[in-house]
């Protein structure tokens, strides 16, 4: 699957974009709640994120609030079959052997630079293993600039974050980067 120029209606309003998006995945683990994803590849994406009362958000989306009930809502329809007596319903999964960035870019607020912080030439390489509530990512490298000029690098091996643990587990773990003397930037969330 290839997907090219992905923008919003209004023609790039969004704080969304990505020049190709290339997509492979197995159908056959879907019938059995698995899903199964070969590859994905990202050629130049960009996010520009924004502050808004509930926190980050990307630039353009509707952003909706959980707290509030919807004006329409609708019965929940009874299941149609129930798992078996004493049997666990089985756990969604899923599978992403490996993603890639390239040259990808994310703007995020600062209040003390009006144009943001941004993160430029964004490249990545990694999988991702999501069973219930753990996410596992075997791997994981990203290189990138800071503001255009201040090179930064993560590499990991074995990451795991656990939603019902509420822990992130991770045995190697290397960051580095530069730090400008003349400037520097604080995210702001």
């Amino acid at each position: 699957m290839l997907f090219r120029s992905i923008k919003d209606a209004q023609g790039g309003a969004s704080g969304v974009s990505v020049k190709a998006l290339r997509a492979q995945a197995e159908l056959m683990p879907l019938l059995s709640k698995q899903i199964i994803v070969k590859s994905i590849h990202l050629v130049e994406p960009s996010l520009h994120l924004v502050n808004t009362e509930n926190g980050l958000a990307i630039k353009g989306m509707p952003q909706g609030n959980a707290a509030e009930p919807t004006a329409k809502s609708s019965p929940t329809p009874a299941p149609t079959s129930a798992p078996a007596a004493g049997a666990p319903p089985k756990a969604f999964s899923l599978s992403v052997e490996r993603i890639q960035i390239e040259d990808g870019t994310v703007v995020i607020p600062s209040k003390h630079d009006k144009n943001g912080v941004t993160v430029s030439g964004i490249s990545l390489d990694s999988g991702v293993v999501i069973a219930g509530q753990v996410i596992q990512i075997p791997t994981l490298s990203i290189t990138a600039r800071l503001n255009g000029s201040h090179p930064l690098s993560l590499n990991a091996t074995d990451f795991e974050f656990s939603q019902q643990e509420k822990t992130i587990k991770a045995p190697s773990l290397t960051l580095t980067g530069e730090r400008s003397e003349e400037h520097t930037s604080e995210l702001q969330s």
